[in-house]
C-alpha cells in the first residue's frame, strides 16, 4: 500500500515538476516579449506527463495550466469576456485530448509487448524444436531451445545458419521445391532427412506455417524427430521382406502359387529351369504326366480346406524336371493370405532338408516374436471379424495400463471414446493389406486419460485368422503445441482486431484535432501577421525603430508558427494516409524536384547526379513528401558550399535495394544522429538554416509506412548521406 501511495505521489510530482519548467520557459517567452497561449513546451509537457505519469497526472497538469495561463492572461482590450472564456476552455479541452491519447497510446503499447512476450514464452519453452527462418535467404532468424539441445548448435551458432546447413546435399533440390510461398497457410507434415552437429542422420516430420518476423517473409516450423518410429515401421516393412528374401534365397526348394495354380514365386533350381521359365507357369509343368489327371482334384480340395500338411502324405512324389527326367519329393503346402488373395506356398525338399527347413523356420518366429515382444513403441494384432486383441506387447500394456490379460479380453473399441467408434470401423472395413498410415487417433487408458496416437498397421494372417498388426506412436505432446500454436493465433487475431478498431477510433480524433488546428489556430496566427504588417505600412513614420523591430519579430514568430502548423498537418495526414501501391519511377521525380529547386531558387555551380531506372512499388504521393523533404534538406544544406553537390543512387545488400541521397553540405555531428528523426529537432539554428524539424520526422513515417527503414551517416562539414530501403 505505501509502494502505491509513493508511486502516485512521483506521478503527480512528475506534473508539478513540469509545470514549473512549463512556466519558467513561458516567462523567458514573455521576456522576449512573445506571447503564446498554447505553446510547445506545454505540448511537450503535457505528452510527458500523460506517457510517464499516465491520465491522471497529465488531466491536474492540464488544470494546473489552465489556471495560471486563466491568471496570467486577462482578456485583452476588443475581447469579451465570453470570448475569452471560451478560448480559455478551449485550451483546456485541447489540453487534456492529448493527454488522453498519449496514455491510451502507451497503454496499448503495453499490452502488444505482453501478447508478444507471452507468445515468446511459448515457443522458447515448446518440448519440441522449432525454428522461424527466412523464405528468401533460408536463414535461421529463431530457434527455441529444444532446437539447439535436439541438434547440437548453440543458438548464435544457428543464427548464422542457413536451412541447407542441416539438410543433405541431395536434398536440396527438393528441400528448394518445397518452399512454400509468403502468405501460405499451413504446410506438413513432411518428411525429411535432418543433420545433427555430429554428423548423425535423423528423421524429421515438419509442420509450418507463414508469419511476417521483424519485416521479412518466413515460416515458422514444428519439427518432430520421428527417428525411432521409422525404424519400427520399417523393421515391420523388414517382416515382409524378409519373407520374400527367405524364398527367393533359400536353400530348399520353395515355391509360390495363387489360386489359379500358376506360379508367383520361385527360387527352385533342381528342376533345371531358370526362375523367369517358371514365373506365371502352371505349377503342373513340374509335376509327372502320370500325376497330373488328379492334381487338380487335390488342388481344389486344399482350397477348400487350406491348411499346412504334407502333400501327398503316405504316397510317394515325384517331380520332373526341365530335361524331363523324374526326382523323388516330399512337398509341405502352407496357405497364405495377402492383398493379391489366398496362396499357397509349396516347399519342395527331402526329409533332411525339410527338417532343416522347420528349424528356420522357428528361428524366424522367434525373431518376428522379440521383434514384436520388445519394440519400444505399443503394438498390438487384432483380429478383423471380431476386433478383439490377439497379441499385444509390454510397451502396450504400459501405456495404457491393461495387464495382457484384459487386452485379449477386450476389443480395440474399447480404447476409443464412443463417437469415433463408426470411424474405427469404416477404417477397419477400407483397410487394405499394404501398410497403411491411418492417422491420428484419440485413445483412453484404463484410468480414463486420454492420448493422441498415431497409427500404423499392415495386414497378416495370424494363426489362420486375418488380422492386423498395429504399431501405436504417442503424439500427444505434438498435439498439446499444436492447439496451444492455435489458440495463440487466433488470441492474436482477436486482438489485431481490435487494436485496429481503437487505432481507427484515434485516427477520427487526430482528425478532428487537426480540423480544429487548421481552422481556429490560423485565423488568429494571420490576423497577428496582418495587422503587425498593416501598423510597419501605415504608421512606420510614427513607430521608432525598437517598435518596429518588435513588428517584425511578432511577424516572424507568427509566420513560423504557421509553417509549424502545417508541417504538422502534413506530419498527421501521412500516418493516416492509405497507401496506394503503383509502380513509382524515383529517378524521374527526383530530376523533377531538383529542377524546381534550381529554378525557384537559382545557383552557380550547382551539379546533381540522378541515376536512371530507379523504380519502386509504393505510393507515389507519400514517395513524392519523402524525395521533396530529403532533396530539400539536401539542397538547402548546401547553400553554402564551395562546391555543391547532390546525387541519388542505388545498391544491393544481401538480396535488398538500398537507396541513398548524399550531398556535399554543411552534414552534422554523429553524435546528434539519434535525435535527427525525431519532430521538432532541428541540428543547426534558424539562423543558419530555415526549418520548423518536422521535415525528417514525416520522411521516417513515410519510409516506415512502406515496411522500410532510413538511417543517415555524415559528418561535420563535409556533407551527409541518407539511405533507406522499401
Amino acid at each position: 500500500m505505501l509502494r502505491d501511495w509513493k508511486s502516485v505521489l512521483l506521478r503527480y510530482g512528475l506534473a508539478l515538476g513540469l509545470l514549473v519548467v512549463i512556466i519558467a520557459i513561458q516567462t523567458l517567452l514573455l521576456l522576449y516579449g512573445i506571447k503564446l497561449s498554447f505553446t510547445i513546451p506545454i505540448i511537450v509537457g503535457l505528452v510527458a506527463a500523460g506517457w510517464f505519469g499516465g491520465r491522471g497526472p497529465g488531466v491536474f497538469l492540464s488544470i494546473l495550466i489552465a489556471v495560471v495561463s486563466a491568471l496570467s492572461t486577462p482578456p485583452t482590450p476588443g475581447v469579451t469576456q465570453g470570448e475569452w472564456l471560451f478560448a480559455q476552455i478551449s485550451n483546456f479541452a485541447l489540453m487534456v485530448f492529448v493527454v488522453f491519447v498519449i496514455s491510451e497510446r502507451r497503454f496499448s503499447n503495453s499490452r502488444e509487448r505482453e501478447a508478444s512476450e507471452r507468445y515468446r514464452q511459448l515457443f522458447q519453452n515448446n518440448p519440441f524444436p522449432m525454428w522461424v527462418y527466412d523464405l528468401e535467404t533460408l536463414q535461421f532468424l529463431d530457434v527455441n531451445k529444444a532446437t539447439a539441445d535436439k541438434y547440437g548448435y548453440s543458438e548464435d551458432e544457428f543464427l548464422r545458419m542457413t536451412l541447407k546447413d542441416i539438410h543433405r546435399a541431395e536434398d536440396f533440390p527438393e528441400l528448394l521445391e518445397n518452399l512454400p510461398i509468403a502468405g501460405t497457410g499451413t504446410r506438413g507434415p513432411l518428411l525429411w532427412k535432418q543433420r545433427l552437429k555430429d554428423g548423425t542422420l535423423i528423421d524429421v516430420e515438419t509442420t509450418s506455417d507463414g508469419l511476417l518476423f521483424k519485416g521479412r517473409h518466413a515460416r515458422r516450423v514444428l519439427a518432430n524427430d520421428v527417428t525411432e518410429q521409422k525404424r519400427s515401421q520399417n523393421a515391420v516393412l523388414e517382416s515382409e521382406e524378409q519373407f520374400r528374401r527367405i524364398i527367393e534365397h533359400s536353400s530348399y526348394g520353395k515355391l509360390l502359387v495363387n489360386e489359379r495354380g500358376k506360379i508367383i514365386l520361385v527360387n527352385e533350381k533342381r528342376f533345371g529351369y531358370d526362375r523367369e521359365e517358371l514365373l506365371g507357369k502352371s505349377i503342373e509343368i513340374l509335376i509327372p504326366y502320370r500325376f497330373r489327371k488328379n492334381h487338380s482334384l487335390y488342388l481344389e480340395h486344399f482350397k477348400d480346406n487350406p491348411t499346412p500338411r504334407s502333400m501327398g502324405s503316405g504316397r510317394e512324389l515325384f517331380g520332373l524336371r526341365k530335361d524331363e527326367s523324374e526326382f523323388p519329393v516330399e512337398i509341405g503346402l502352407n496357405p497364405l493370405t495377402s492383398g493379391g488373395g489366398k496362396m499357397i506356398l509349396a516347399t519342395i525338399t527331402d526329409i533332411t532338408e525339410r527338417k532343416k527347413a522347420e528349424f528356420e523356420l522357428r528361428q524366424s518366429e522367434e525373431r518376428y516374436r522379440d521383434l514384436f515382444e520388445n519394440n519400444p513403441f505399443p503394438m498390438w494384432v487384432y483380429d478383423l471379424e471380431s476386433l478383439y486383441f490377439l497379441a499385444v506387447n509390454d510397451a502396450a500394456c504400459r501405456q495404457y495400463g491393461y495387464s495382457a490379460d484384459e487386452f485379449l479380453s477386450m476389443k480395440i473399441t474399447q480404447l476409443r471414446r464412443e463417437e469415433e467408434v463408426p470411424r474405427l470401423l469404416e477404417n477397419v472395413t477400407s483397410a487394405n493389406g499394404d501398410l497403411q498410415k491411418s492417422g491420428d487417433w484419440l485413445h483412453r487408458r484404463k484410468d480414463g486419460t486420454e492420448l493422441f496416437v498415431e497409427i500404423t498397421s499392415h495386414a497378416l494372417d495370424f494363426g489362420g485368422r486375418k488380422a492386423r498388426l498395429v504399431l501405436a506412436n504417442d503424439v500427444t505432446d505434438r498435439h498439446r503445441a499444436e492447439e496451444d500454436i492455435r489458440q495463440l493465433n487466433e488470441t492474436l487475431e482477436r486482438r489485431v482486431a481490435e487494436r485496429t478498431v481503437e487505432l481507427e477510433s484515434v485516427n477520427k480524433e487526430l482528425e478532428s484535432f487537426a480540423y480544429s488546428v487548421s481552422h481556429d489556430l490560423r485565423a488568429p496566427l494571420r490576423a497577428m501577421d496582418g495587422f503587425s504588417l498593416a501598423l510597419v505600412e501605415d504608421y512606420g513614420d510614427k513607430i521608432d525603430d525598437a517598435g518596429k523591430s518588435f513588428l517584425n519579430r511578432i511577424r516572424s514568430a507568427s509566420q513560423q508558427m504557421s509553417r509549424l502548423i502545417d508541417d504538422l498537418l502534413s506530419l498527421s495526414r501521412v500516418t493516416r494516409t492509405e497507401i496506394k501501391q503503383t509502380e513509382v519511377d524515383l529517378s524521374a521525380m527526383a530530376n523533377e524536384i531538383l529542377a524546381r529547386c534550381a529554378e525557384q531558387h537559382p545557383r552557380d555551380g550547382f551539379v546533381w547526379d540522378i541515376q536512371d531506372g530507379i523504380k519502386v512499388s509504393g505510393d507515389e504521393r507519400l514517395l513524392r513528401i519523402a524525395l521533396e523533404n530529403l532533396l530539400g534538406n539536401a539542397w538547402k544544406f548546401t547553400s553554402r558550399s564551395a562546391d555543391p553537390r547532390i546525387s541519388f543512387k542505388i545498391s544491393e545488400k544481401n538480396g535488398h535495394s538500398i537507396y541513398c541521397i548524399s550531398d556535399t553540405g554543411a552534414g552534422f555531428d554523429m553524435k546528434y544522429v539519434d535525435k535527427l528523426f525525431g519532430a521538432f529537432q532541428r541540428l543547426h539554428s534558424a539562423t543558419e538554416f530555415e526549418g520548423t524539424g518536422i521535415g525528417l520526422a514525416t520522411v521516417q513515417r513515410i519510409i516506415n509506412r512502406h515496411g522500410g527503414k532510413i538511417w543517415a551517416e555524415s559528418e561535420l562539414g563535409k556533407g551527409a548521406a541518407f539511405y533507406f530501403t522499401l
